[in-house]
């Protein structure tokens, strides 16, 4: 059967399975970049492999490839770099949205507001 494996093959015995690949797309799998997980499925099919088995490894090989960032990306300050109204005012929703959106009443009621909120400032524009 060793003999048989040629990427035509593969790329035949793919197709049986409803898995489309070029000849192509197989060579480039052995020889350049990381191949997509598809490819490698469809090579792996194309080979009567373990499938599950090569979307292990594949999952390995792209951990080591791409591996995650170590630092998770920075959360979102309220009040930083704030240079306009507009973005005084969309940085005031995000915290709205993130405490729940209670309403102006609700804001000025909170033992946080420092004195009497007049009706103007809690009016929602």
């Amino acid at each position: 059967m060793k003999g048989l494996l040629t990427f035509d093959f593969l790329t035949r015995r793919a197709k049986a399975w409803e898995v489309l690949v070029s000849v192509s797309t197989l060579r480039r799998a052995l020889t350049g970049p990381l191949p997509t997980l598809r490819t490698v499925c469809a090579f792996a099919r194309g080979a009567g492999a373990d499938e599950e088995e090569a979307e292990r490894l594949w999952a390995a090989a792209e951990a080591a490839v791409r591996p995650k960032p170590l630092r998770e990306p920075a959360t979102y300050v309220p009040g930083h770099q704030i240079t306009s109204r507009t973005g005084l005012a969309r940085a005031m929703e995000k915290v709205r949205t993130a405490v729940g959106w209670p309403s102006p009443r609700q804001l000025a009621a909170s033992p946080a507001a420092a004195g009497p909120i007049s009706p103007s400032a809690r009016a929602v524009r």
